[in-house]
């Protein structure tokens, strides 16, 4: 049995080892954690083998880097760990077994290692290894979740823009306006503080905005045609204000139309107790937006249902909500 000897760091930070050769009884009972080998997976399906182990209950995966030199075998790399770093969120331990492990610990920190192992013969005095040194985009992005690395940026498509909405700047609007009024709720600390963080970022010399994301919605009430041109100028008029505010050039802002925002409203039904919810979210869910065979669509019959006491509920509830620029990511690389 191989020893460890560990520095432990406080909880969430990183933990270096060391591993010696000598074999030693443990004076303890420690609980089994199971960490499958990237190794022994099939790398023409890796995907999948690593959704095998998620599913199967893994509590983290082991990731050996062997350099032909410190031991016999030739395997894997930094490149690859940032692939599997993208792909899952679970724990990566790295086994480092290579004469200039002690060189590589913060490229393979950096690259998405959880945990890094090294062995003693190439790291003969153990030490606590110091925390890497933030740049202006991570300080910022610590208390601020609409700031994200650029790596964690997957596409415009709808569906990703709904996983975490929750975590994005937000502006909003008045009934049928897609002009920008910082009086308006909350406003003018938003986009304050959004500009300030780009503006910070961008004159820092560790780091820059490599793209910011707006996305424009509205409520569903009224003609759709009218909505799609609603949303297209709301998310249009963040880019604008943000380009004269920050200098930022047209190409780093990218707009999505979102329109009518009924995945935003459906959320909102679910969270509440509004009455008829479930024939409310049966409508959202199973009716089409519009149906030109029957001339029926989904904002018709929620104002006929119940004789139209849902449809004012949310009209007063939930609308105003969803009549803003939903979507405000901030994306950042280092330099």
């Amino acid at each position: 049995m191989q020893n460890k000897i560990f520095k432990r760091p406080s909880l969430g930070k990183r933990i270096l080892s060391v591993k010696s050769r000598c074999k030693r009884r443990p004076t303890m009972p420690r609980k089994i954690k199971i960490a499958p080998s990237i190794l022994a997976a099939d790398f023409l399906r890796l995907g999948d083998e690593i959704r095998k182990a998620e599913a199967a209950g893994a509590d983290m995966l082991h990731f050996d880097v062997m350099d032909a030199h410190f031991v016999p075998n030739l395997s894997l790399g930094v490149a690859m760990l940032e692939q599997i770093r993208a792909f899952t969120s679970m724990y990566l331990d790295v086994h480092l077994m290579m004469d200039n492990a002690r060189t590589l610990l913060k490229t393979f920190a950096d690259a998405g290692a959880d945990g890094i192992t090294v062995h003693l013969e190439v790291y003969p005095e153990p030490e606590p290894v110091p925390e890497p040194v933030q740049t202006t985009a991570e300080l910022l992005a610590a208390g601020r979740p609409y700031i994200v690395p650029y790596s964690d940026f997957k596409g415009l498509e709808k569906g990703l823009l709904d996983e975490d909405r929750d975590k994005s700047g937000t502006v909003y609007y008045r009934f049928d306006r897609y002009d920008i009024d910082r009086t308006y709720r909350d406003n003018s600390r938003s986009l304050d503080d959004i500009v300030a963080s780009v503006r910070t970022i961008q004159a820092s010399s560790d780091s820059r905005v490599r793209m910011i994301v707006v996305a424009g919605f509205t409520s569903p009430e009224g003609r759709l045609a009218l909505n799609n041109r609603l949303g297209s100028n709301r998310g249009a008029s963040v880019k604008k204000y943000i380009m004269e505010q920050t200098g930022l050039p047209d190409e780093a802002i990218r707009v999505y139309n979102g329109s009518e925002d009924w995945q935003g409203l459906r959320m909102l039904v679910e969270r509440s107790d509004m009455p008829s919810k479930e024939r409310v979210l049966d409508i959202i869910v199973n009716m089409p937006i519009w149906d030109a065979a029957t001339k029926h669509g989904r904002e018709g019959e929620l104002m006929r249902l119940d004789g139209g006491n849902p449809w004012r509920y949310m009209r007063k509830h939930f609308f105003p909500d969803l009549r803003n620029a939903a979507y405000i990511k901030v994306y950042y690389e280092n330099k």
